[in-house]
């Protein structure tokens, strides 16, 4: 009768557990997809490189995080304050409205604003994080062609890393609806990431930046089930080492 009754409690305290909001953990994970308002869409992109691999400003490097090919992700560890921005994504030379067949393929992408950062939470759902002022030594990352290229004077080899690095701030949140207007998204259920880059070790052109949206990737049930069952069995046999 006791084994019955622990088993059902531990069963509905699972639950409980359960539908805590993903914002709690210590490290938050978010899908994330183009945004809806790039100015050179489309196709459409979250991250824009202009003047990569020596093109000049006048030619727009962009890349699509909802193209069939990509699968980009961030997370956020809210004991740390760093973001990380990661995953695989389609993109190259913006055509017009399609890529250059040769000057495209899909990238690796790897970023960390890792000093700087600072997160505020407000009413379990809101959240705002911000790295200001800017630190390129520390916020940095890369962007790894995963296909080899060549036309004109631009040589792309896979597997060779072009650097890219924070330029002014870099914003994250749920609460601005960042150029989110007549879109049909907004928070708190969509987050908005958004900042200046520089690239290949160059002065910054303008429009190298993150424009993103994200979504909270949910935390499994099966997740919180597993860690209460353990904190629960855990507690059962404190009790019965205290009675022996």
């Amino acid at each position: 009768m006791g084994k019955n009754r622990f088993l059902s409690g531990l069963v509905c305290f699972g639950l409980l557990l359960s539908a805590a909001p993903a914002v709690n953990a210590a490290l938050i994970t978010y899908d994330l997809a183009s945004h809806p308002a790039g100015q050179v869409s489309p196709p459409p992109y979250g991250l824009r490189l202009d003047g990569l691999y020596g093109t000049g400003g006048s030619t727009e490097w962009t890349f699509d995080f909802d193209h069939p090919s990509s699968s980009m992700q961030a997370t956020l560890d809210t004991n740390t304050n760093e973001f990380r921005i990661f995953g695989t994504v389609f993109g190259g030379v913006d055509a017009g409205t399609a890529y250059d067949p040769t000057l495209s393929g899909a990238w690796s992408v790897d970023f960390t604003y890792q000093t700087n950062g600072s997160i505020v939470l407000n009413n379990g759902t809101d959240l705002e994080y911000e790295v200001v002022p800017e630190a390129p030594l520390d916020n940095n990352g890369t962007l790894t062609p995963l296909f080899s290229a060549s036309s004109g004077s631009v040589n792309i080899v896979s597997g060779v890393p072009v650097d890219l690095e924070q330029e002014k701030e870099f914003f994250f949140n749920n609460t601005d609806d960042h150029r989110l207007g007549g879109s049909g998204l907004s928070g708190p259920t969509t987050f908005v990431g958004w900042g200046w880059l520089n690239h290949s070790s160059i002065d910054h052109i303008v429009a190298s930046d993150w424009l993103f949206t994200a979504t909270v990737v949910p935390v499994p049930a099966a997740v919180w089930l597993f860690g209460s069952a353990l904190g629960l069995l855990g507690f059962a046999r404190n009790r019965r080492s205290r009675r022996t």
